[in-house]
């Protein structure tokens, strides 16, 4: 694993053991400097549900909701969290087994 750090955004890369072919396989993002799929924090709910559709799942506890979609060929889990109803943090991990 590399984990690379900026700020706003830690990205975990996982390589083939030669250090080329890395691949994203965890991001978290909690700075509106970076955009992910079209959406940035500080962007509404609705806007991040109108751009991906109806979430998997939603959980909500006091002032923070998060919701939750499948990767592409469920390979994975995209969370989107919510404080006041606007975007604080973006979440994408892959299952690696």
């Amino acid at each position: 694993y590399l984990t690379l750090n900026y700020p706003g955004l830690e990205a975990v890369l996982i390589g083939d053991g030669s250090a080329q072919g890395f691949e994203i396989v965890a991001m978290t993002i909690t700075s509106k400097k970076w955009n992910a799929s079209g959406v940035r924090i500080g962007d509404s709910q609705a806007n991040v549900e109108k751009r991906f559709g109806k979430p998997n799942a939603t959980h909500a506890a006091g002032d923070v909701t998060t919701i939750e979609y499948a990767t592409l060929d469920n390979l994975g889990l995209v969370k989107f969290e919510f404080t006041k109803g606007k975007l604080t943090k973006m979440l994408m991990a892959e299952t690696l087994c």
